[in-house]
């Protein structure tokens, strides 16, 4: 969707299917989808900020099954630089339903 060298906003569908006898509490007895609308941002050279927006919608579930809204996000900072490709990273993250 946006792919530039310090920003990208991408979307992600996860598809679940039931593979446990639901009667049993091994599974949700139901198919699901998880549309997600991602976010990630450089901030600095150091600081980085990733979002998330998620919407989990069962497909034939019972009177109780229902959209579940959800949102997340972090921040993350590299503390130093080991190489090129690996770094001392902490973050710090937040879910939450909607």
């Amino acid at each position: 969707m946006i792919a530039d060298p310090d920003q990208f906003v991408t979307f992600q569908l996860r598809t679940y299917a039931p593979t446990g006898n639901a009667s049993l509490g091994l599974g949700t007895g139901h198919f699901s989808l998880e549309p997600s609308l991602l976010y990630f941002k450089q901030l600095t050279e150091r600081l980085t900020i990733q979002a998330q927006f998620t919407d989990w919608i069962p497909i034939d579930g019972t009177a109780e099954a229902g959209n579940v809204l959800s949102y997340g996000f972090g921040f993350s900072y590299a503390f130093t630089r080991v190489r090129i490709s690996a770094s001392l990273l902490s973050s710090s993250s937040w879910v939450g339903p909607c």
